[in-house]
């Protein structure tokens, strides 16, 4: 990529790159505290199998083991809790990005841009009007012409750029 060219995934990346960093350190430390606990249950099996079992041993094997749910159970807490704040960030950022976009664009260019995403439909709502006979044909017409003014105004054009960024 060429550094001066403006680009979404860098940006937010810079911004919120951190944050994903930290979210998979603690994902990692979870991930290895799962190994742990069977090691720990293994520990318990042996310390009961044998003849003369020390209470000590015991009683430390079983904390262990508590102490690493309680810990998984937080990491886990944490991890969901970053990245869903993360996720939120981003989409907020994107939807103001198309927002200030939308502003700075000009009204025609944007009719014309959704001229070019509506023309299937629009081929099609044509095709239809040769087919059908009937006396409400100037009604049809200036339906038509009413939803092409809606298209093509500004709050309309937002919506349907703010649907594309979610």
């Amino acid at each position: 990529e060429d550094p001066k060219s403006p680009s979404l995934s860098r940006a937010i990346r810079k911004a919120l790159g951190t944050e994903f960093i930290m979210a998979g350190f603690i994902k990692f430390t979870y991930d290895t505290l799962q190994f742990v606990a069977p090691q720990l249950l293994k520990a318990i099996v042996g310390y009961l199998k044998d003849d003369v079992p020390k209470s000590d041993k015991g009683w430390w094997i079983v904390s262990l083991l508590c102490l690493n749910a309680a810990c998984q159970t937080v990491l886990l807490h944490q991890y969901f809790h970053i990245c869903f704040r993360t996720g939120m960030r981003i989409k907020a950022a994107t939807a103001a990005i198309v927002f200030r976009k939308a502003l700075v664009l000009d009204p025609a260019a944007m009719s014309e841009n959704v001229e070019k995403v509506k023309s299937d439909k629009k081929k099609k709502m044509q095709h239809q009007e040769t087919k059908d006979d009937g006396d409400d044909d100037n009604d049809e017409k200036d339906n038509k012409k009413d939803k092409k003014k809606k298209l093509n105004s500004r709050g309309a054009i937002v919506n349907l750029m703010s649907v594309d960024a979610q």
